[in-house]
Parts: structure tokens; sequence; C-alpha cells
């Protein structure tokens, strides 16, 4: 019987949590299977022409089908389509999306170094600062004075600080899933 007077104690009948809630569907390889369906495939074939647009909303919906999922995992997406569609249109729009992909993560990776090099810069400014107060200036300058450029100094020491402890991770774990986006394999079926 459930104890209602205690939530931190330990039921006996308690099935153990896993991390992740989700059922896997692994196949020999390893590979993760996750289903969708999108309509990009027939829209190429119709128009011969896939916008940025196309596969903005196609990277939209792959995003939020392998979120919860290990940045780690190798994963099959099956695509489902309404309507059949030959083979040249699934390589060109698979192609595509690629390059798209490709294309963001240059453009994440180039501003995570930037941001990067920004704020390392005024870590190095800070105690550059810090180093010039007390090494060289110790008592020299008036109080307030000192006391101003070492506030100064200790606000680029916390920006670099801050940069890292929330902001640093998050973008390395977003440059994993657009790395994992790229080599997700693509298995079209026909949806009828």
């Amino acid at each position: 019987m459930k104890s209602h007077r205690n939530f931190f104690s330990k039921e006996k009948e308690a099935q153990p949590m896993n991390k992740n809630m989700l059922p896997i569907n692994r196949d020999n390889d390893g590979k993760i299977h996750l289903h969708m369906y999108t309509t990009i495939f027939s829209d190429v074939r119709d128009n011969l022409l896939a916008s940025n647009a196309m596969y903005a909303n196609l990277l939209n919906d792959v995003k939020s089908c392998i979120e919860p999922y290990s940045t780690k995992e190798n994963i099959v997406l099956e695509v489902y389509e309404t309507s059949k569609v030959d083979e040249f249109v699934q390589d060109s729009v698979v192609i595509g999306f690629r390059k798209y992909i490709n294309s963001c993560l240059y453009g994440i990776n180039k501003q995570h170094i930037s941001r990067f090099i920004l704020f390392f810069s005024f870590f190095l400014a800070g105690i550059f600062l810090e180093g010039i107060l007390y090494g060289l200036l110790d008592g020299k300058l008036t109080m307030w004075v000192f006391k101003s450029i070492e506030v100064l100094a200790s606000l680029f020491i916390w920006q670099f600080g801050g940069y890292v402890a929330f902001e640093f991770l998050g973008e390395r774990k977003l440059i994993k899933r657009y790395k994992q986006m790229s080599k997700i394999d693509f298995n079209i079926k026909y949806w009828d």
C-alpha cells in the first residue's frame, strides 16, 4: 500500500524509471526508427523545385521528431507520403535537405566561435584590468576610480563566466543536433 505521508519514500512495487520514457524501436544496426508524415516530396514532384521555406518546415518537423532522443543516436526517419514519388525526387529532396542542414550548421558554428572569442576577450580584458589595478596601480588611484575600474574588470570576467555557464553548452548541443540531422537516413514510404 502506498504511503501518502512521505512523497520521497521508496515503494517496493514501483518500477524503476528510465531516463527516456519513449519506447525505442532499434534495428539490427542499432539505429532508431522514427516515423513522420510530410508532403515535401510530393510538393517537389509537382513543382520541380524545393525552396528554403520547404526545407525549413522539414527541419522543424525532423527536429521535433528527434528532440527527445540523445544526440549520439543514429536515426532512420520513415517518412510517409500520401502519393508515390520517384527515386529522383527522393534523392533530390534528401540531398537538398542535407545541404540546407550543412549551411545552417556552418552558420551556427561560425556564430558559436565568434561569440566564444568575444566573451573570452572580455575575460582577458578583465584579467588584464585586475592585473594592472592590483599589480601596478595599487594605492596610486583614488578609491572611487579604483573601485569603478575593479567593477568593470569583474563585469568582464563574469560575462565570460555567465556565457560558459548558461549558453555555451546549449550551443554545443545545438551543433551536435544539427550534425545528427545531417546524418539521418530517410526511408520514404507510401501511405495509402
